[in-house]
């Protein structure tokens, strides 16, 4: 029997009898090379996901409830939790994200609102008539 280097495979059929496919016969620097390349790839897919899986709820979460913030930390006397969370509600089945940001700054500072309503840009006319839009809906819906 012939004596080999360590690490070294010289036939195909030395792997052949465990099941190996013959792609992977060879060298370190030969078939080998296919696998550190398939192995890198896999775990930069699965970071990937990772950093995915982790990131992706922080961004959904970013912009929810900002309607319902904004409304509980308004000086309203009339706001309540309740009130709020059903105003929330119906931001979100009538505003987008970007529009329900938007208008949760005019809580705080109303002459916002009114730059909007005054404007003779179509954009902020749209979101004008949707914001009325949704102020009928959320009267309806939140009544105490």
């Amino acid at each position: 029997m012939r004596h080999r280097e360590p690490g070294v495979i010289e036939r195909n059929d030395d792997l052949r009898h465990i099941g190996w496919n013959s792609a992977y016969s060879g060298t370190r620097s030969g078939g080998w090379d296919n696998e550190a390349k398939d192995m890198k790839k896999l775990v930069l897919a699965m970071l990937s996901i990772a950093m995915l899986s982790s990131v992706a709820p922080l961004a959904a979460f970013a912009g929810l409830g900002v309607i319902d913030r904004a409304c509980r930390q308004s000086d309203r006397s009339a706001s309540s939790p309740q009130l709020c969370s059903c105003i929330q509600k119906v931001a979100n089945s009538n505003l987008n994200m970007r529009e329900r940001r938007k208008v949760a700054k005019w809580f705080k500072n109303p002459d916002k609102a009114e730059k909007v309503r005054m404007s003779d840009r179509s954009s902020d006319e749209a979101l004008w008539q949707k914001y009325k839009a949704f102020g009928v809906q959320a009267n309806k819906s939140c009544k105490a």
